[in-house]
């Protein structure tokens, strides 16, 4: 009885949206234990999915076992909707919003405006199914509390090809200046994030003024598809 009304609490919770627990909160919720292995992950995301619900970390698809100070996000599925597989286009839109995390968190703080830019740029990309954009909202839900270093994103951006990186560049410079203001720590993040894609961080300024002056060139399928094409060969 005690995992079921803790179940039915965390439903009501959500609603149709998404709620961010602690791990150890969302275990003692269904009454485990305080910390879980991998295939106790596992069931837990196939319990969660069996009531309608996802968990971010993607628990079903390869994501470690949240330990008990570790961020979830259980978010709403859609109806009779299943977890999606994780496909390239999927992944590259992912890397995408992580990169743009790492460029808002420069300035310390993540703030509303650049939530919301990421979360309107998420729901434009047409590319993506309807439960893979729910799965990306609950990502950077995540990426807000939980940030991913440019170090580990590194190794993930070598197979994009260049134009791809270039639009994923500019991207992230509408995202710095999202708030409206352009910090000195902002513009260094971005040098880095330029180089760590194999640009030159001296374009930085050219993007930069570029957004400035009301162009917003943004991530599109064409980048999606340089992608997946890198990702085949």
């Amino acid at each position: 009885d005690a995992p079921r009304k803790g179940l039915a609490s965390l439903k009501a919770r959500i609603g149709r949206d998404a709620a961010i627990l602690k791990g150890q909160e969302l275990l003692e919720l269904l009454g485990g234990a305080a910390s879980i292995n991998k295939e106790k992950a596992r069931a837990l995301g196939r319990a969660l999915e069996s009531e309608g619900l996802g968990i971010e970390p993607d628990l079903l698809h390869g994501a470690k076992a949240p330990k008990p100070d570790d961020t979830v996000v259980v978010f709403a599925l859609g109806s009779g909707e299943k977890s999606s597989e994780p496909v390239p286009s999927y992944q590259a839109a992912m890397l995408t919003v992580q990169l743009a995390s790492a460029v808002a968190h420069a300035d310390g703080e993540f703030n509303e405006r650049e939530v919301d830019h990421l979360q309107d740029q998420i729901r434009a990309w047409t590319h993506l199914t309807p439960s893979h954009i729910r799965r990306l909202l609950a990502h950077l839900r995540l990426l807000v509390v939980q940030p991913v270093s440019l170090t580990s994103l590194k190794k993930k951006l070598e197979p994009l090809p260049v134009a791809a990186k270039e639009t994923i560049a500019t991207f992230m410079a509408t995202v710095a200046q999202s708030d409206g203001v352009m910090t000195a720590d902002e513009v260094k993040i971005l040098e880095k994030v330029y180089k760590t894609l194999g640009i030159d961080p001296k374009k930085v300024f050219t993007d930069v003024h570029t957004v400035a002056t009301g162009s917003k060139p943004l991530p599109t399928t064409a980048a999606t598809n340089e992608f997946l094409t890198a990702a085949r060969g």
